[in-house]
């Protein structure tokens, strides 16, 4: 696992409301990583783009079934929350070479 944080994102202070619905983003992230992808590398950064805080987190897994129909992803009631929060929220997949 390797984590990439950019400077400025070191010494960012988050109200507790918003540093609490980042945890578990990146939490629900990487429990299904653990639970669900099978995956022999992930990768963890934070940066700041302009004025939005971006957290990406990546791995070298078997994916996820990203159909509207499959009742995951963007469905999330976690997802939904942040975005009511003008967050964005957004699940992807990238081929990529396991190992």
């Amino acid at each position: 696992m390797s984590f990439d944080f950019c400077e400025e994102v070191r010494h960012l202070i988050l109200d507790p409301d918003t540093l609490r619905q980042v945890y578990l983003v990146y939490k629900e992230a990487v429990h299904n990583i653990v639970r669900h992808a099978h995956a022999l590398a992930v990768a963890i950064s934070m940066s700041l783009d302009g004025p939005s805080l971006v957290l990406k987190v990546a791995d070298n897994g078997v994916g996820m079934d990203l159909t509207p129909e499959s009742g995951e992803g963007a469905r999330d009631a976690r997802a939904r929350h942040i975005a009511r929060r003008h967050a964005d929220y957004s699940i992807g997949r990238r081929s990529r070479n396991r190992g």
